[in-house]
């Protein structure tokens, strides 16, 4: 017994099996608009629902590259934490493999920190202003001094940490790069678990 389409859905099917590329819908965008009208339904797709349904989709044809990255998770455990760069073309899946790693490290009982770099904002350090305040989320004990570093990265550290913080002393050039950077190792150091500090689009 042959399946019934309905005509509106047979057109759009038509369309995209069309040997003349013009008469095919422009965009897999506008595909799913075509489909939409044919079925009559909303068509409502937000980010927020697309990548909820990649996300939950099965994570297949990176076993080799899960498998190293698991036995860095293991060695970092050890006490031997290393850097690894995950490179390739943009769509290939390098979010979703580091979103797999991180849920990986999560059970694990790491700490897993994202930062993303952002393409023409190349403020000083940019990229470390949220890893920063994830970081001051978790920490304990962070001495004033530290906190007033840090602060210069992280405009809402009062409400973060839960008291007032003053700006440090102003140093100038290098000394002030080295008080800056000191003072972030120092944040990272007073983490009692294993840290995986996830960081995207360094080419920023």
């Amino acid at each position: 017994e042959r399946l019934a389409v309905p005509p509106a859905v047979a057109h759009v099917v038509a369309q995209l099996m069309s040997k003349d590329p013009a008469c095919r819908p422009s965009s897999a965008q506008a595909t799913i608009g075509a489909l939409h009208a044919a079925l009559d339904l909303p068509f409502d797709e937000s980010p927020t629902i697309r990548e909820s349904y990649l996300q939950a989709a099965t994570f297949v044809g990176r076993e080799a590259e899960m498998s190293l990255l698991a036995c860095a998770l293991h060695q970092a455990r050890t006490g031997h934490g290393g850097a690894w760069l995950i490179g390739g073309e943009s769509g290939v899946g390098k979010s979703r493999l580091l979103r797999e790693l991180e849920t990986l490290a999560l059970v694990d009982g790491f700490v897993a920190i994202r930062g993303q770099a952002i393409q023409e904002q190349g403020a000083s350090f940019q990229l470390w202003r949220d890893v920063l305040r994830q970081l001051l989320v978790v920490s304990v004990d962070v001495d004033d001094l530290t906190a007033s570093v840090i602060g210069a990265l992280v405009p809402d550290i009062d409400d973060l940490l839960g008291r007032p913080i003053m700006p440090a002393p102003p140093l100038d050039g290098q000394a002030g790069q080295i008080r800056l950077l000191t003072s972030i190792v120092s944040l990272f150091e007073r983490q009692s678990e294993p840290i995986v500090l996830l960081l995207e689009d360094l080419q920023w």
